[in-house]
């Protein structure tokens, strides 16, 4: 049994056989890895239906160095191939290529993480499941390049990455998503309440650009859409409502909050949104909504929906809106949060 990860750190673990194929003076070690079970536990996120790789690869280690060559790790109809090479001390991976065919995400992670010999800021938060990734990673010493396909429920993504690691230096990320998104599945894996969220046949196109630190990178880009159902809290006997025209850009981006501009129409009236979101879950958040000429149905619907009180035919109306996580307890009951019904 193979493991690394010390006590309360994600740990890579296999059972791995070797076989000395070859008689080398220069090489300590020169043969044939047998891997089995090979699997990455990681806190915090979906483990469950994990499935093992299991697989073989090509070792060879000297007084200077190591290459593992011709490695692949296989389960179902997923493979992942691998090879890479470096020093035994310092900078113990010099290089490294990784190529994913129909694979699951986390197995994909799987490889690169034995590969690299430790933890990676690498996570795909529980709601996200586990997407099929097609796709190929590079690695010279100090540049890193992906380019992959990502399928799920919720997306069919394209992404073109590269990471620079400059020795001395912090690590920077440059990185392009693009590709076809189900906002409606996306927020119901969220837990946003269904009367909040189109429905899940609507579909939009998402641009993405992200820079700067991996750990607080720069995220830019829009997603649009031509048309989203959504019911807007309207009783399932009534066709939804279609919003049209969708765009929404991040305007600015860091590691505290995201600001978003929206547009879109309800029915013949435009509406305009702006918006302030922390990541923090308990620091406030501000929305401003502009609506015009909207009529009495889709005023009904929309404002019932985020519990404002606005009628009227062919109304105008700016409503700035802030919201903040509070606790009830010791709070008179007029001042506590309840969920909207």
């Amino acid at each position: 049994m193979l493991t690394f990860g010390s006590d309360g750190e994600d740990t890579f673990s296999a059972n791995v056989t070797f076989e000395e194929t070859k008689n080398d003076e220069n090489a300590w070690v020169h043969g044939k890895l047998g891997i089995a079970g090979a699997t990455w536990t990681q806190d915090g996120f979906v483990r469950e239906g994990h499935v093992p790789m299991d697989g073989e690869a090509r070792l060879v280690v000297t007084s200077t160095g190591w290459e593992m060559n011709d490695g692949v790790l296989r389960t179902g109809t997923a493979e992942v191939k691998f090879s890479g090479g470096g020093k035994l001390e310092g900078e113990t991976l010099g290089r490294a290529t990784l190529n994913a065919k129909h694979a699951r995400t986390r197995h994909f992670i799987d490889a690169l993480t034995a590969l690299a010999g430790a933890a990676l800021p690498i996570a795909i938060p529980r709601q996200l499941g586990d997407p099929i990734l097609d796709g190929d990673v590079t690695f010279d010493g100090t540049t890193g390049k992906a380019s992959a396909k990502l399928l799920s429920d919720a997306f069919d993504l394209a992404i073109e990455a590269s990471v620079m690691l400059p020795k001395g230096a912090d690590p920077t990320i440059d990185a392009k998503v693009k590709g076809k998104v189900f906002p409606g599945v996306l927020l119901a894996a969220a837990r946003v309440p269904e009367h909040l969220r189109p429905e899940e046949s609507g579909q939009a196109t998402l641009d993405l650009a992200v820079s700067g630190s991996p750990k607080k990178p720069v995220v830019s880009g829009s997603l649009k859409a031509a048309s989203l159902p959504c019911r807007f809290g309207r009783a399932r006997f009534l066709p939804p409502l279609d919003v049209e025209n969708t765009t929404v850009k991040i305007v600015k981006s860091d590691a505290e909050h995201i600001e978003l501009e929206a547009a879109l129409t309800l029915g013949e009236a435009p509406v305009a949104i702006l918006a302030n979101v922390p990541f923090a879950p308990a620091a406030e958040k501000s929305i401003v909504l502009r609506a015009t000429n909207v009529d009495a149905a889709t005023i009904a619907s929309f404002t019932g929906m985020i519990g404002i009180g606005v009628e009227g035919e062919g109304a105008t109306f700016s409503v700035p809106l802030s919201t903040r996580q509070l606790r009830s307890r010791g709070r008179p009951r007029h001042q506590r949060c309840r969920e909207p019904r």
